[in-house]
């Protein structure tokens, strides 16, 4: 069993490592933290989607725009979630958002982007075919057992202020089978400074102790 800080530490390097900016890499850790929390799969989620990156199969947008959720080309649902934060629910004035969503892969990883919202007073409705959570700050229910596809013909997301106190408890230890703690790992291990005289002394390891 893995603490979820452990957990989202080394999946945000795996993530920087397979080929994600810092920034998409910091919300990839934090996606699959909100996954684990939810007690749903987590790092499953994001393995296969490492795996494309960084073997060149697939490419990152460069720009998110790119990604449009109503022209039906293929998505990834971790990109197509941050464009959904960045464009659709962050407005000061949010109120509700209703989207469906065709050709998404990578389903799950769109979920864990978006459960965020659950923990700043929104509510939050998504299913694709054989799975529907229905999630807010109060409660959570999950219908189905189709968690992780790889791809789906339909996402129908629906997001709503829904100001309530938290009365859910999260998980806070996921278990991570060693072949894919493994796998995050060595991708993990890609992103560290060798160790050298040089990154010793401009602070990369713990340096050089010095009693004054």
């Amino acid at each position: 069993m893995y603490s979820l800080g452990e957990v989202e530490t080394i999946s945000k390097k795996a993530a920087k490592a397979s080929g994600m900016t810092w920034g998409e890499a910091v919300e990839a850790g934090y996606a699959i933290r909100n996954l684990a929390r939810f007690n749903l799969p987590n790092v499953e989620a994001f393995v296969p989607l490492f795996q494309e990156l960084a073997s060149g199969k697939l490419f990152r947008p460069s720009i998110l725009y790119e990604i449009e959720p109503s022209d039906g080309k293929e998505k990834i649902g971790f990109f197509l979630g941050l464009l959904i934060l960045d464009t659709r629910v962050s407005d000061t004035y949010f109120e509700s958002e209703n989207l469906e969503v065709k050709n998404v892969r990578f389903p799950l990883s769109l979920l864990g982007t978006l459960l965020s919202l659950v923990l700043n007073d929104v509510e939050l409705e998504i299913s694709w075919k054989g799975f529907k959570l229905m999630a807010s700050a109060k409660s959570v229910i999950i219908k189905g057992r189709n968690f992780n596809p790889e791809s789906v013909d339909y996402v129908c997301v629906k997001a709503s202020y829904c100001r309530v106190k938290q009365t859910i408890e999260f998980k806070n230890r996921v278990f991570v089978n060693k072949s894919t703690w493994m796998y995050l790992e060595n991708l993990a291990f890609q992103t560290y400074v060798p160790d050298s005289e040089v990154s010793r002394k401009t602070g990369a390891g713990s340096g050089n102790l010095i009693d004054d």
